[in-house]
């Protein structure tokens, strides 16, 4: 009798109520030029039918493995998938996005020598299109590779677990799994992890992973923790950059990214409006611009696209002038 052989990649897909897109997934996943694949389906306790599209196709595609277990939360349900996949290769797809039909195959083409593959995406939501689309190219994660690495920070490329080929190896080696219990960053965690060890990298210049952005998105709710959870997360990219010894050629990026970080959450006022009392809005604010590492200097952010105001009690910091501003702003 012939042996069977071993699928070369394991697509891990997390599925929670997402009934409505599913159908589009595994569509896109059975037209795949590319084979020789496991579909690793991990049903997190959804009751919207989910379940029942899961297991159907799971009995019609012997590639289709599902597997059931109680709500656990998306970072339970990928590692459920790492530890049952069986491949030389991993990669991540979210249940409402979608694949062209040479998504593997082009990852399959460079495989081999490369620790990881990343590539280009487009983000789809209902008015538009936006292609992010990569040079190619291949590098190392130290310093000589600063810039490039720090071009694919800024195009959202680097940190999501998605648009990616993991080696299952280097996972399972240094035993890399999804954190539990953190419902935002998990992901970004997960790949910091994941570069500990990593060497060379391919850039793909394709952009066939579809990222449906929903309303529902946890991307874009407001949350009240964002900027603590957000700088926890920015002092681990900086932890390992000074881990690579690349501290000082991503000074400009690090200081770029926590400026952000805070401009976003105080632009999401009107929302603070809802949750928080006037001096619970002021304590808000006063701890954003209290964070020690946001101490930017004038010529550090002179170019930026934001109101002079804003910059400026940013970096004095004058909390008390941006609370005054920002309650007027949003009456």
């Amino acid at each position: 009798m012939k042996e069977k052989k071993n699928p070369e990649i394991s697509v891990i897909i997390p599925v929670y109520q997402s009934v409505l897109y599913l159908e589009t997934l595994f569509e896109s996943l059975k037209n795949q030029t590319f084979r020789n694949f496991e579909v690793i389906v991990v049903d997190d306790g959804s009751d919207d039918g989910s379940e029942i599209l899961c297991d159907r196709w799971s009995s019609e595609d012997s590639r289709f493995i599902t597997i059931h277990k109680p709500n656990g939360g998306v970072s339970s349900a990928r590692n459920t998938g790492i530890e049952n996949a069986v491949s030389e290769y991993i990669c991540f797809i979210d249940s409402d996005d979608w694949i062209d039909e040479n998504y593997l195959q082009t990852f399959m083409e460079y495989s081999g020598e490369y620790d990881l593959m990343v590539s280009g995406f487009c983000r789809e939501n209902d008015s538009e299109t936006v292609k992010y689309l990569p040079d190619e190219d291949q590098l190392f994660f130290d310093k000589r590779f600063a810039g490039k690495i720090e071009k694919l920070c800024n195009m959202h490329l680097l940190f999501g677990p998605c648009m990616k080929l993991y080696k299952r190896e280097i996972i399972m080696k240094h035993n890399i799994r999804f954190q539990k219990g953190i419902s935002y960053g998990e992901d970004l965690l997960y790949n910091l992890d994941y570069f500990q060890y990593t060497e060379k990298i391919k850039v793909l210049p394709f952009a066939s992973y579809h990222y449906r952005e929903t309303i529902g998105s946890l991307s874009l709710k407001f949350r009240k923790n964002a900027f603590e959870n957000e700088y926890l997360q920015w002092k681990n990219i900086k932890n390992l950059f000074f881990k690579k010894e690349m501290l000082k050629e991503m000074h400009v990026y690090l200081n770029e990214r926590l400026f952000w970080c805070a401009c976003d959450n105080i632009s999401n006022y009107s929302d603070l409006k809802k949750e928080l009392n006037v001096y619970e809005r002021f304590r808000h604010l006063k701890k954003i611009l209290g964070c020690k590492d946001l101490r930017l200097k004038d010529n550090d952010i002179h170019s930026y696209p934001v109101a002079g105001w804003l910059k400026k009690s940013i970096i004095k910091p004058y909390p008390v002038f941006l609370w005054f501003m920002m309650e007027i702003k949003n009456i």
